[in-house]
């Protein structure tokens, strides 16, 4: 916990505001360290028993010891590898290094640094990234990268695997140097200026003097609306079987009937029952929304199971009706030519949402609802919490 401009801010793990006009950025050791040691120890290990063996030095021991030595120095590297920044305020410098940690508290051998100018930035970016290890997407892992950004180039700052981690880097750096953040995690990118990342919807509200009423009610109205006095209640019809949810039925079915067909029914069944309850628990889920001046609860039932969650006013800061695009595309990243068809596909295909978002959780309402209904539920939903 430290302070910004007079107000206490929480900042991730290895993030450090101990000076106000030094924002100190450390990055290795925790996991890496358990990891690092069990490739360093079983690297070394494996490199001594082949140059050991009492057949004498073959090419196939020297081999098994070379290829030992590698893991013992991937596991060294893990083991030591440390890195860092420095972003000083006063100085207009951003300090970068990497290099090997000592094993003791605060020392460390830097091996490379590099500086430039905190000038060449003009805005500070989260996005959204999916890295495949495998080339499939089913060992990918998603991360959001925070960086500084600026017609001269970007330097990445840090990543999360969560998003609520990142977004705190993100915001801390854009008030310690008073810079614009542009949010493109959900796949549009959102711009929060630098002066008000800490404002509530409904003290922007306040300050804007922007009136919040009932957009015209659709058609065909598929949820169900009950308002009451200074709170609405909304229930959002289950999306159903999905195109999505089609293909991993007809996978996990088409499973199931070979190993009927190999191994009889006892496997067939246990291959189909579980998937196919979690396929058709997500189609039937039912979704529940309460807005008042308190704030916001979503209430997500599951197979008879409800959980719900909760967001209170002054700390909801973002209140969106909009399409999640697939995870790594962005659309101002597409050619001029293929976006209008991308989006076309995007609005067919992909059902719209409601985002609210804090600096400590996000809330995310879906359903079998039209894109001008979302936006109808988003201005009901808004007007109570801004009243």
């Amino acid at each position: 916990m430290v302070r910004l401009n007079g107000k206490q801010t929480r900042h991730p793990k290895g993030v450090y505001l101990n000076d106000p006009d030094v924002l100190e950025i450390r990055g290795g050791g925790g996991c890496l360290l358990v990891v690092g040691l069990f490739f360093a120890a079983f690297g070394g290990l494996f490199a001594f028993t082949m140059l050991n063996l009492p057949q004498g030095h073959s090419a196939g021991q020297i081999l098994g010891a070379a290829f030992g030595g590698l893991f013992a120095l991937l596991g060294a590297a893990m083991l030591l590898g440390r890195w860092g920044m420095k972003l000083y305020r006063r100085e207009g410098r951003l300090f970068s290094w990497w290099g090997m940690g000592l094993l003791l508290p605060g020392l460390t051998l830097p091996l490379k640094t590099k500086s430039v100018n905190l000038s060449d930035f003009s805005f500070v970016r989260l996005s959204k990234e999916v890295r495949k290890s495998s080339g499939s997407k089913s060992n990918s892992q998603t991360v959001y990268p925070v960086s500084l950004d600026g017609d001269k180039g970007q330097e990445k700052l840090k990543e999360f695997s969560d998003y609520a981690s990142a977004r705190g880097l993100a915001e801390l750096v854009a008030k310690f140097l008073g810079l614009d953040l542009h949010d493109s995690s959900s796949g549009e990118t959102l711009l929060r200026q630098a002066a008000f990342l800490d404002e509530s919807l409904r003290q922007k509200a306040l300050r804007t003097g922007e009136a919040v009423s009932a957009k015209q009610r659709p058609i065909n109205m598929r949820s169900t609306v009950t308002p009451g006095a200074g709170t609405v209640d909304i229930v959002v019809p289950a999306s159903g079987i999905t195109l999505f949810h089609g293909a991993g039925l007809a996978f996990i079915t088409s499973i199931s009937a070979i190993s009927y067909y190999f191994e009889g029914w006892f496997p067939s069944v246990f291959i189909i029952l579980f998937p196919g309850l979690a396929i058709l628990g997500h189609a039937s889920q039912g979704i529940r929304i309460r807005a008042d001046r308190q704030g916001l609860w979503l209430k997500k039932t599951w197979l008879g199971l409800g959980i719900t969650r909760h967001i209170p006013t002054n700390e909801i800061e973002e209140l969106v009706a909009a399409r999640i695009l697939p995870e790594g595309m962005e659309l101002s990243e597409l050619p001029e030519k293929h976006r209008a068809v991308v989006l076309a596909a995007v609005n067919f295909f992909v059902r719209p949402k409601l985002v609210a978002r804090s600096d400590r959780q996000t809330l995310e309402v879906s359903g079998a609802v039209s894109g001008e209904e979302m936006e109808y539920l988003l201005s009901l939903v808004k007007r109570e919490l801004v009243r």
